[in-house]
């Protein structure tokens, strides 16, 4: 590897503005740009999918499941999971649907993300 003189440092940062100069003028914004770059980010838009799939569940959990997050399901201690019964990842040694249970504590999980980034970026 070779030093970076400061005449190929001042070139990287002329050729970078003219990069931005020539975009700015065929007429993308910033925020065009940015999204591009987002979606060329295979991992970024991984993540975009899994944490979208991820708040559906939590909020369509009550109309999709049969159990409520209290309900003691007297039948089926420690269940392991079944669809036919409607315990989709089992019950607890209480007989309370794990799903159920795992679906509220990412909505108040997800309350709580919200909650303090509302706050630092407000502050």
């Amino acid at each position: 590897m070779g030093k970076i003189t400061m005449n190929q440092t001042t070139e990287n940062l002329n050729v970078q503005k003219n990069e931005i100069a020539e975009t700015a003028q065929k007429g993308k914004s910033l925020g065009k740009l940015a999204l591009q770059r987002l979606l060329k980010n295979k991992a970024a838009v991984t993540s975009i999918i899994l944490l979208l799939t991820i708040v559906i569940l939590a909020l369509v959990t009550p109309w999709i499941s049969p159990y409520a997050l209290d309900e003691v399901d007297w039948e089926n201690f420690q269940a392991p999971p079944s669809f036919e019964n409607g315990h989709y990842l089992g019950t607890d040694s209480n007989g309370r649907d794990l799903f159920v249970r795992i679906a509220y504590g990412t909505r108040i999980s997800l309350m709580v993300g919200l909650a303090a980034t509302t706050v630092e970026l407000i502050m």
